[in-house]
């Protein structure tokens, strides 16, 4: 498919979808991730949309460009104030109904954009200092928690959220988590930090559901950014089960686990530099105690 084509809708919601709130995704291909995705928003009552679906996956900056594409479009057809949500879309699960109030808890942090945090990150970390220091009193909640901002799930109005990925595009990132954290680092007024998971929580490191994701009163949804790299140390599969309703697949998603060899083959390179080394080292003194 023709990637100027990124924009056309593959799946859209059965629900018409709504101009008050809608999420958004790109996903290239079919997982099960995928699947759990969509039925946690029908079961939940969400409108949403898949974008660029069979499309070659172009990267991180490829998919800021298919959001603002479809950004650009919606505000046009729907306005520059409708709520979007964007989602990723293979480690990500809707487990409240948006009706339960969503609309007024983005509301009450009287900002145009709303973005989940993480406690750690690879090598794409979503740095946001300058925000911290436009909140000092809000860093004493998050010394060894949740400190970077993550692109996974992001809640904002259209128009402010196709500014930001344009801001993005046209200071030439190439991540989107990198691109729009530093725009919050030069826009801080911009973006409210959900580090209390009001609306949107990231389960890294974590094992288990809370009471309150499992009886439906934390947050809307929920992101398992390990899901990919390894999927039978998330609760994602119990949350399938849970909040993805009669056609959810509760079960272990391993389409992501590929992730695994390339952190295996990078540690079994250095463990073999390392034996090397240390070879190298022993040959020597073996030199120099024998001369």
């Amino acid at each position: 498919m023709n990637q100027q084509t990124n924009t056309s809708l593959s799946y859209e919601s059965e629900i018409l979808p709504s101009k008050e709130l809608c999420v958004f995704s790109v996903a290239t291909k079919y997982t099960l991730g995928l699947h759990n995705w969509q039925e946690s928003l029908k079961t939940q009552g969400y409108s949403y949309r898949v974008l660029g679906f069979g499309d070659v996956w172009g990267g991180w900056r490829y998919r800021m460009k298919t959001y603002r594409d479809a950004l650009s479009t919606w505000c046009e057809d729907k306005g520059e104030k409708s709520i979007v949500i964007l989602s990723d879309a293979y480690d990500v699960l809707f487990v409240r109904k948006s009706t339960d109030g969503l609309l007024k808890k983005f509301k009450s942090f009287q900002k145009p954009i709303v973005a989940s945090v993480e406690k750690g990150c690879g090598i794409n970390c979503g740095l946001v200092t300058e925000w911290w220091k436009k909140h000092p009193e809000e860093v004493k909640h998050i010394i060894g928690k949740d400190k970077y901002m993550c692109a996974g799930l992001i809640m904002g109005e259209a128009k402010a959220l196709a500014d930001a990925l344009t801001w993005a595009l046209d200071n030439n990132y190439k991540d989107d988590q990198i691109g729009l954290s530093s725009y919050v680092q030069v826009f801080p007024d911009m973006a409210w930090l959900d580090y209390r998971s009001t609306i949107f929580r990231t389960k890294q490191d974590e094992f288990t559901l809370l009471t309150k994701e499992r009886e439906q009163y934390g947050p809307y949804a929920l992101h398992f950014p390990s899901l990919r790299i390894a999927p039978f140390f998330t609760p994602s599969t119990e949350a399938s089960k849970l909040f993805a309703g009669p056609r959810g697949i509760a079960t272990t998603d391993y389409s992501g686990t590929h992730y695994i060899w390339k952190y295996a083959t990078l540690v079994l390179i250095f463990v073999l530099i390392a034996m090397s080394f240390r070879s190298g080292l022993h040959a020597c003194k073996v030199h120099y105690d024998t001369h």
